[in-house]
């Protein structure tokens, strides 16, 4: 489990957060060793990518998209789609950046099968196990900017679950 967070403001400024915890669990399932990683990168200056859940699945999928670099958002988008599904269920991969046409955009992927798309709109998406939106959707309402309500849902994230989500994050910005 894991969090991470993409806000968009309309075509002017995208944020991606992700908190730094790694578990690592036996075959049975419990718990048996905690370390902090970084679950979002940088693909090129205008093209980001984080992930929850299957920690290995997300590095190949990310290492598979910087060898692609050079490809075009949709491109990309179309990779991940047709990239191996990981077997644990919760996993989820995002892609945020400028878009083919050059407007922002924020693609989240579950392994589910679920996926979805915002382009030059203002909106936020949480990829958690926890239930955040509610609370960010409050210090949104109350004119707060996006690193300070991120930083914060993050914190309350790790309240709820300490063992798998980590107080500690990392932060990509891309302004237009």
């Amino acid at each position: 489990m894991s969090i991470v967070i993409a806000t968009l403001e309309e075509n002017k400024c995208l944020n991606l957060f992700a908190d730094r915890r790694l578990v690592t669990e036996n075959n049975l399932g419990s718990y048996s060793d905690a370390t902090e990683i970084k679950k979002i990168f940088e693909l090129k200056d205008t093209i980001s990518c984080g992930m929850t859940g299957d920690a290995e699945w997300g590095v190949k999928l990310a290492m598979e998209l910087i060898k692609h670099q050079d490809k075009l958002a949709s491109e990309l988008i179309l990779i991940i789609k047709n990239f191996e599904k990981s077997y644990k269920k919760h996993s989820t991969f995002s892609l945020v950046g400028k878009y083919d046409d050059g407007d922002l955009f924020v693609y989240g992927f579950k392994t589910l099968g679920e996926d979805f798309f915002l382009k030059n709109e203002t909106d936020i998406m949480i990829q958690c196990d926890i239930d955040c939106s509610n609370f960010i959707g409050e210090l949104y309402r109350m004119g707060h900017e996006p690193e300070y309500y991120c930083k914060e849902t993050i914190k309350f994230a790790s309240q709820q679950n300490p063992k798998y989500i980590s107080e500690e994050y990392d932060h990509i910005q891309i302004k237009l």
